[in-house]
């Protein structure tokens, strides 16, 4: 194979600042194709990026000369394209969260298992620089046993989310839980890989009951060694700026990430040993470009991804586990 034909379905923000710019310029990949119900949305960017085969009919872009199909479309269409563009013979990038729910994302690792093409979920705070190194050093023990981590994303409010796709149920699923949970769940699980999540305990919040989603939300997540995380999340923060934090503690040493600092315990004294990073431009958009080239050599390869189907199964899996736990006001276990 020599270049990959990809066709992008949705052109919202994240395709228009992250998706459609990554793979218009990964190597070794052709952008050839975009869908979008506006054509006038449309016609801007396939100017603005030469991209040829523009559709506002999805259906017509899946069945097009195209190797793969990037879904960055709300959540609820996100199964039905992937199940859609497998049939195909499609390889698929599906924005997250993968599925509205896990018997949806089983449905897409069943459909997957079936085919000859491979599924890839966009979790592309992995392929940030600094989590990279991160989860280097501590797959190499260089903070000893991990007991404890917490995250933070922490939105302040903006009337143009109130008025977005996120906060109707229908399309979204859910709200800030699913929508902004999944990166900090996604990095914990991705740095406690060795371990199980065995119960998870949560709390959403709705600040107006009209609303049909919750905009905050508070989960603790249990694994099998005794160790925990917690997540909180809100898209509604009363504050000046967004916070957004992750913070890893062990028995030999700390780090915190957004940004980098590691300290380690030395003659009894935390030091700080934090590695000079190698500049690489702003974090956010190389994850993006890392993740698009990825995605593209492992179909011209065959290889499985880096966060591929069961990685957004095992996340709907606890985002279930979380609101099945506020709603019965107890933790939940799961097998």
């Amino acid at each position: 194979m020599e270049k990959v034909r990809v066709g992008i379905i949705g052109a919202g923000s994240i395709a228009q600042m992250a998706h459609i710019p990554s793979f218009n310029k990964a190597k070794n990949c052709e952008l050839v194709a975009l869908a979008d119900r506006d054509e006038r949305k449309l016609k801007h960017l396939g100017d603005r990026y030469g991209i040829p085969l523009l559709f506002t009919d999805y259906q017509r872009l899946i069945r097009s000369n195209l190797d793969a199909v990037v879904i960055c479309t709300p959540t609820y269409l996100h199964v039905p394209m992937a199940l859609e563009a497998l049939e195909y013979g499609k390889h698929v990038f599906s924005e997250k969260p993968l599925a509205l729910s896990a018997p949806s994302a089983e449905e897409l690792v069943s459909a997957v298992a079936r085919s000859d093409r491979l599924l890839m979920v966009g979790l592309n705070y992995r392929f940030r620089p600094d989590a990279q190194v991160l989860k280097r050093l501590i797959d190499e023990n260089e903070l000893g046993s991990i007991y404890y981590m917490k995250a933070g994303w922490l939105q302040r409010m903006t009337h143009s989310v109130m008025d977005s796709w996120k906060y109707k149920r229908k399309r979204a699923g859910g709200g800030a839980l699913l929508n902004l949970a999944v990166h900090m769940i996604e990095l914990i699980l991705w740095f406690a890989e060795r371990k199980e999540v065995v119960a998870v305990d949560s709390l959403v919040y709705k600040k107006m009951e009209e609303e049909e989603v919750e905009d905050s939300a508070f989960v603790l997540l249990k694994f099998d060694d005794d160790s925990s995380a917690t997540v909180e999340v809100s898209w509604t923060l009363v504050h000046e700026k967004d916070l957004t934090y992750l913070n890893v503690f062990g028995t030999e040493g700390a780090a915190l990430l957004y940004p980098l600092r590691i300290h380690k315990l030395m003659l009894g004294n935390p030091v700080n040993v934090t590695p000079r990073l190698r500049s690489v431009g702003n974090p956010f958009k190389v994850s993006y470009d890392l993740q698009a080239s990825h995605f593209i050599e492992c179909i011209r390869r065959g290889s499985r991804p880096f966060t591929g189907v069961e990685d957004g199964l095992r996340i709907a899996r606890i985002i279930d586990a979380a609101y099945e736990s506020s709603k019965q006001k107890r933790e939940v276990r799961l097998d």
